[in-house]
């Protein structure tokens, strides 16, 4: 006899953004893959988010009837949930073989182009060159006079990936050293926002509107070698991800066409099972193995190696499930948190970094940890200034984002 299949589990909700709307007078919810996979958004009413909520990979369909009717006191029928389903399935917003067959073709195609393609070009930044020139030359003339600079050469930066209209100023800071940098080889340590490995690498090359920026595809091999992981199986996160392709872009309008650089390109997870767990400091085996590799690639090597951290830090406001209001009071409170970070960061103790974040359990969402952590721990000992932190709360006072820029030198 069949098995019942209301009895069954019902597949996962992928990571997806949510976007609240309104459709002919009613109050409707727009469903995106942020990661780029799924090209067409899903649009559901607010009846239909209540199951969303319960799409986790464990609840049945009458769990999910006996859960709606607690919550409305009315029995929404198996045949309405099972086309919720199909659409979502249809929209390739859900984990199924339907999603896994799409991943390896676009897997395919991707590595078969050798390009990964400037995805968030003219939605966030001008595809003009010239354009593009006098939106950064802007920054860089708004700028106070540099500080007198330490002595050495820069190897690291942190950088924000927020957008460029919010985060000028912190580009502009962190790209002035940048841009007078002597390295040939950057590896980029992306945030990668919605993926679900702890590291994503790439061996394309990057497209932008100022030129092509070559991947050194010999570095990945060799970490490739060394990593103790599948070091790809995230790939596809790069179609979608905006926070390497922000900093490749800005690396070519400084460099291109001065002289020849590489990059290596590497989306980070967010350390998540280990701050949950309260650990002091990062035990995860992939994260101290990439570590390693990227250690053993600064020191031998023949290249000029400089690591930049593509982070923002703290998230805070109902838009980020934090439900405090963002008082002044509480956004000095965040600001002196994150400063905590990064005076730790700065220092060159990569340890306490994590160990500030970790204690409070990461309360205001600081996305960008993993790569800061993983750049000072990469870098060894040198030496950091904070060049700029800014907060940018939005003006319906919804949400609020912190970033921040800084220079590593040796």
């Amino acid at each position: 006899m069949p098995e019942d299949p209301t009895r069954q589990a019902l597949p996962r909700l992928r990571a997806i953004e949510i976007v609240p709307g309104q459709q002919g007078g009613q109050r409707v919810f727009m469903l995106r893959d942020p990661s780029g996979l799924a090209p067409n958004a899903a649009v559901v009413t607010g009846a239909t988010m209540l199951i969303l909520r319960m799409l986790d990979g464990e609840h049945t369909i009458r769990e999910v009837q006996t859960a709606l009717v607690r919550q409305t006191g009315e029995l929404v029928m198996s045949h309405h949930i099972e086309a919720v389903i199909r659409q979502l399935d249809e929209a390739l917003l859900l984990e199924t073989p339907r999603l896994e067959e799409c991943r390896r073709q676009r897997l395919a195609e991707f590595r078969a182009a050798g390009m990964r393609p400037c995805t968030h070009a003219e939605g966030a930044y001008p595809t003009e060159p010239a354009a593009f020139a006098e939106m950064v030359d802007a920054w860089m003339a708004a700028l106070p006079p540099r500080a007198a600079r330490p002595e050495g050469r820069v190897v690291g930066a942190i950088a924000p990936h927020i957008d460029f209209g919010r985060g000028s100023v912190s580009y502009a800071h962190a790209y002035r050293d940048l841009a007078d940098c002597d390295a040939d080889l950057f590896v980029i340590l992306g945030t990668d926002h919605h993926g679900n490995t702890q590291f994503a690498a790439t061996r394309n090359d990057f497209d932008t509107p100022l030129g092509r920026v070559t991947t050194a595809k010999d570095v990945l091999d060799s970490i490739e070698a060394a990593f103790i992981g599948d070091l790809f199986e995230g790939e596809l996160q790069h179609l979608g991800e905006h926070t390497i392709e922000f900093q490749v872009v800005l690396l070519q309008h400084f460099l291109g066409g001065k002289r020849d650089f590489e990059i290596v390109p590497l989306l980070c997870g967010d350390l998540g099972e280990d701050i949950e767990a309260g650990e002091s400091q990062p035990q995860d085996a992939e994260v101290l193995s990439l570590i390693d590799c990227l250690r053993a690639l600064i020191a031998e090597t023949d290249r000029k190696v400089c690591v930049i951290a593509s982070a923002d830090l703290s998230h805070v406001g109902p838009r980020f499930g934090d439900n405090r209001s963002l008082t002044g009071a509480y956004l000095a409170s965040v600001e002196e948190h994150d400063r905590a970070v990064l005076e730790h960061a700065v220092s060159g103790r990569p340890d306490e970094t994590f160990a500030v974040v970790s204690a409070r359990r990461n309360d205001t969402n600081i996305c960008g940890l993993a790569p800061i952590y993983i750049l000072l721990k990469a870098l060894g000992e040198c030496r950091g200034e904070l060049l700029d932190y800014r907060q940018a709360p939005s003006p319906d006072r919804q949400q609020c984002v912190s970033f921040a820029a800084a220079s590593f030198w040796r």
